[in-house]
C-alpha cells in the first residue's frame, strides 16, 4: 500500500524508527510493521501517525492517486481521493 511507503518515509525523515513510532501508538513494534505491510490502519490510526509525524493527514498519501482506508465501524475499505486547496484571507 502506498500510504505504507508514504508513512516509511516521513517517518526517516524525521528519523523516527519503527520501535520508537510502535511505543507512542501503544503497539509491539511486529504490529506496526504488520499494519504498514498490509496497509490495515483506520482513520483514527492515521490521524494519531500524523500527529506523532506531526504532518497533515494528507501528507500521509500520495497526491497524485486514490488511497483506501478501513472504515472504523464497518471494516470496509473506502476509496479517498486526496485534494488540496490553498485559501489566501
Amino acid at each position: 500500500m502506498e500510504t505504507a511507503l508514504r508513512i516509511k518515509a516521513i517517518m526517516k525523515r524525521k528519523k523516527i524508527s519503527q520501535r520508537i513510532m510502535a511505543a507512542y501508538l501503544g503497539v509491539t513494534p511486529n504490529a506496526l510493521s504488520k499494519m504498514l505491510m498490509r496497509g490495515n490502519m483506520n482513520v483514527d490510526k492515521l490521524a494519531q501517525i500524523a500527529d506523532i509525524l506531526d504532518v497533515d493527514i494528507k501528507d500521509l498519501f500520495d497526491d497524485s492517486s486514490i488511497h483506501h482506508v478501513m472504515c472504523p465501524f464497518c471494516h470496509r475499505q473506502i476509496a479517498l481521493a486526496i485534494t488540496t486547496s490553498i485559501v489566501v484571507k
